[in-house]
């Protein structure tokens, strides 16, 4: 990444295997971003809720070599749970449902590269027990609105 960085090439891939430290190698570029190359604010992005939260958790107890406060003390970390983005975060924590909400299942593989929708849907589709009640919701709305006699 350094090597990219210096010759102005700002896109770098770090390939690891499962195990071999990638959130901490992360946090650590990101740490040398914000510190030394002037960056304002990165965007941290996991492709599921669990990933997000296990990435705050480690962003919280990292600690860098060069200071002895934690990373949480020299900068904001949040898990995005609205578009709402405060001044002082630095590291934005996000799945990638959230950022493209809203997108059809078409856009939405092209733009990640995907063979298939079936794919895409396979691999982010997840349902909560939020949408489970929020659709059951919405569904009893309908139907009760067709029911309803009219006044």
């Amino acid at each position: 990444m350094d090597t990219s960085f210096a010759k102005n090439r700002p896109k770098a891939l770090v390939q690891m295997a499962t195990g071999a430290g990638k959130t901490f190698t992360a946090i650590t570029a990101a740490y040398r971003l914000l510190k030394f190359g002037r960056m304002r604010r990165i965007l941290f992005l996991v492709d599921t809720k669990s990933l997000g939260e296990q990435a705050e958790r480690e962003f919280l107890a990292y600690t860098p070599n060069d200071d002895t406060r934690s990373f949480a003390q020299l900068y904001g970390v949040r898990r995005l749970n609205s578009s709402y983005i405060p001044n002082d975060i630095q590291i934005c924590i996000s799945t990638i449902q959230r950022i493209m909400a809203g997108d059809d299942i078409k856009t939405l593989q092209e733009n990640m590269g995907h063979y298939s929708a079936a794919f895409t849907l396979d691999r982010y589709g997840h349902v909560t027990p939020t949408m489970r009640r929020e659709s059951a919701n919405r569904m009893q709305a309908f139907i009760s609105n067709l029911t309803t006699e009219p006044g």
